[in-house]
């Protein structure tokens, strides 16, 4: 059965990333604070041309794809 991702609660509060991130092969995956500018997920969101689904929503989805 599919589950909503939680983004590893219990890892983020100890100070990890979200197994997803650790984990990923590719290092494709990216996880950070979007309010600190000297988080690597800023700049990479800012270097790429980065976009979020159905933004127009106004939902304010938190996900952005490169």
């Amino acid at each position: 059965s599919a589950r909503k991702c939680h983004f590893c609660t219990s890892r983020l509060q100890k100070g990890l990333l979200p197994i997803c991130v650790s984990t990923c092969i590719g290092r494709a995956t990216y996880f950070g604070d979007l309010n600190d500018d000297n988080a690597l997920i800023k700049k990479v969101i800012k270097a790429n041309k980065a976009y979020r689904l159905k933004e127009e929503l106004g939902l304010g989805p938190q996900t952005y794809y490169i």
